[in-house]
């Protein structure tokens, strides 16, 4: 990828590491992290440095945060007075790594070589996108930044050969084209100019590479039924499963839902996990799953082994701003990751054609090491292995707006979860699901 001006990294982490091997090492100059036993030590060539070693070598660098739990590391930066930073997570899912590599080879939006082309946000993309544009031989191209106050000036000051507007008068132009690289279409445009806005943040549909024909077998293949979503939450109990096998319920398991079957005899019929840090973790355990059919997010690449029953789906990865986070009809092509596997999950159930989706064992809550064994079903779950901080508002965001498409669809989904703190959805007695059906 060609990038006009090198970068520094925050993170030698997964997705410090992943986002590295996108956008290419020769493209960055160092990466910043906040633990000793990393500095030091080199990734691809590129030195791993603290933050005080960035300051004093590396300070005209533009820094990519690439934690998804950024807010600490901006806190850091700002009170240091560093504001030359992209945050990653503010980028679309492609250039988070998730997605097809080298985007901007195909990259599936139309501009015009002889109109007014206006990048809108001063992120890593726009930035990209803006330099990709000039490269393209695009006679006008112009970058409104999203950005205010001391984040605006650094950016100007790093940024200054690119051509940087304010306000759309000042291209001296009525009419053109507005790239929103941002998580925000609600540019505010004057409505006598005739300006074209086009949404180049979230363009997952247009890449014909996400859809995996495979899975469109899955469409409505139990229409009207009911079905279980079964959670690792420690509410679950062997006796639930050993109950959901008696009566052969249709069931979808979850991450390390596995780490049960030593206990009993039931197996859900899909399997469904998408985090790239517990793919990379447990591969071969989820290679070996017998079962009927296992989806996967495609952030795990080449981690499991290619088999007839793994279905790997697109992963449209999070976007900070919740309200960009959609409720996918067609798996086929992708499935919005709203920050829980069970909202993964509740996208299939709605694909399959479930009538009536129940939970089971997401009680919605965590202690404050979220390692901790109490967290979920079974002991040893984590296997001294850092777990991803879980978002508990955006989850309940996310499962706020998985209801209201239910409720659009004539869909029940009920929580039958043994106590927990989930009330988004209608709770309902687990154990009376079995003796009479729920009207």
């Amino acid at each position: 990828m060609r990038v006009d001006k090198k970068l520094a990294v925050w993170g030698a982490g997964l997705r410090g590491k992943g986002f590295i091997d996108y956008i290419g090492p020769e493209n960055i100059k160092a990466i910043i992290d906040n633990n000793p036993s990393l500095t030091g030590t080199k990734y691809h060539s590129v030195p791993v440095v603290d933050f005080e070693t960035y300051q004093k070598d590396f300070s005209e660098y533009f820094v990519v945060i690439t934690p998804f739990e950024y807010h600490d590391i901006e806190v850091q930066m700002r009170e240091a007075g560093v504001y030359q930073y992209f945050i990653l997570a503010h980028n679309p899912s492609e250039i988070q790594g998730y997605g097809i590599k080298n985007i901007f080879e195909n990259l599936p939006i139309e501009y015009d070589r002889n109109a007014c082309n206006i990048v809108y946000g001063a992120e890593l993309f726009g930035t990209l996108l803006y330099n990709f544009l000039v490269n393209s031989g695009c006679e006008q191209v112009h970058l409104l930044p999203h950005t205010k106050g001391e984040a605006l000036k650094k950016y100007k000051e790093v940024y200054k050969d690119c051509s940087i507007i304010e306000t759309l008068d000042q291209t001296g132009k009525k009419e053109g084209n507005i790239f929103v690289t941002v998580s925000a279409m609600d540019l505010d445009l004057p409505l006598e100019q005739n300006w074209k806005k086009i949404d180049a943040f979230d363009f997952s549909d247009r890449i014909a590479e996400y859809e995996n024909r495979d899975i469109l077998k899955f469409k409505d293949a139990e229409k009207g039924k009911r079905g279980f979503i079964v959670c690792t939450g420690p509410s679950l109990r062997m006796e639930d499963l050993d109950l959901l096998e008696k009566n052969h319920e249709s069931c979808i398991g979850v991450n390390k839902i596995y780490l049960a079957f030593p206990k009993t005899k039931w197996r859900p019929r899909y399997y469904i996990c998408g985090d790239r840090k517990l793919m990379c973790e447990c591969a071969k355990e989820i290679s070996e799953l017998e079962l009927e059919n296992k989806f996967y997010a495609d952030t795990a690449g080449e981690m499991l082994k290619k088999q007839k029953n793994l279905y790997p789906f697109h992963a449209h990865v999070n976007s900070p701003d919740t309200e960009r986070i959609g409720f996918s009809e067609n798996i086929a092509k992708k499935v919005y990751w709203g920050y829980t596997v069970t909202y993964a999950a509740l996208q299939l159930a709605c694909y399959l054609g479930w009538k009536d989706i129940y939970l089971i064992g997401v009680d919605f809550s965590y202690t404050k090491n979220i390692n901790d064994d109490s967290n979920h079903f079974i002991k040893g779950y984590s296997a001294n292995k850092q777990t991803n901080p879980f978002s508990m508002e955006e989850s309940r965001i996310n499962y706020e707006r998985a209801r209201r498409y239910a409720e659009e669809h004539g869909i029940r989904i009920w929580n039958a979860t043994r106590g927990g703190k989930l009330e988004v959805f209608e709770r309902v007695d687990f154990d009376s699901l079995f003796n009479e059906k729920i009207q």
